[in-house]
């Protein structure tokens, strides 16, 4: 059964075309040539094309002895073709399949575009170090991982923020686009947040002109992140979106679950 899912997943596509097609050709036959027999015979090859699927995926789903969505939609194109209603059997499995593909392509889709944003995200940042004199300051380049709540970040002009943090001395634009969508680039001055992944487009002319320092701050709450002293830590909006992107369907309960495949999924079966 696994050579067949996996044989099935490689020719969706085709399948998808050669149900579309039959399903097609049997109207043809049905409303403009009146050939009612040829219609029948091509409404169940579509049947089998685009039903087939289906009926594994509700096959391996009852080996783990869960009712899915796939059980339902097969039971009722199986029924309708007892009774002689090929027409509906053959429509309702194919949308059900396309829609199934639909829904894969997005994911894909989706998954590249966060991956793409995690990409963005820089993996070294410059800890600003103390020392007695005023206005001077040595730098060390350290790892993002090991970047601590408190410690002072410097970023130039054209940088990547390496962290979630407040601006603690100078002022510039941050581009923003990647987290929050917006085109402009935003100003930021002291007290502003910035995130990390962001990029420093350009600085003000002020005090501290051509850098801007950050104080590292506590990431976005979430459930189940590393702790310290009570606050989340080693998290940042890019992480958080991927984090959610790939665990959403891990916190939904049973129900929720079976309630949101039902509203979306379920086709609907004409008398």
């Amino acid at each position: 059964m696994l050579k067949l899912n996996a044989w099935i997943k490689r020719f969706l596509i085709p399948i998808l075309w050669g149900a579309g097609i039959l399903i097609a050709l049997a109207i043809a036959f049905s409303r403009i040539f009146g050939i009612k027999i040829v219609a029948d015979v091509c409404f169940v090859a579509a049947f089998v094309l685009s039903g087939v699927p289906i009926l594994l995926r509700a096959i391996q789903a009852l080996r783990f002895k869960t009712v899915s969505i796939e059980l339902l939609v097969s039971i009722a194109a199986i029924g309708a073709c007892v009774i002689g209603e090929f027409n509906e059997s053959a429509i309702v499995t194919f949308l059900f399949q396309f829609g199934s593909f639909l829904e894969q392509k997005t994911m894909k889709k989706t998954r590249s575009a966060i991956r793409a944003l995690t990409e963005m995200a820089p993996t070294t940042a410059w800890r600003v170090l103390e020392s007695g004199a005023e206005d001077v300051f040595e730098t060390e380049e350290i790892d993002v991982d090991e970047v601590e709540i408190g410690d002072i970040l410097l970023v130039k002009a054209g940088g990547k923020i390496a962290s979630d943090g407040i601006v603690v001395k100078g002022d510039g634009y941050a581009a923003e686009a990647s987290i929050t969508g917006e085109p402009m680039a935003k100003h930021k001055t002291i007290g502003d947040t910035v995130y990390a992944g962001t990029i420093l487009d350009s600085v003000g002319c002020g005090a501290g002109a051509g850098v801007a320092y950050l104080r590292q701050r506590r990431s976005l709450e979430s459930e189940g992140r590393p702790q310290r002293d009570g606050c989340p830590v080693g998290g940042n909006p890019i992480a958080l979106v991927a984090d959610y992107d790939g665990g959403a369907a891990r916190r939904k309960g049973g129900v929720e679950k079976s309630d949101v495949r039902l509203h979306h999924r379920t086709p609907y079966v004409p008398e």
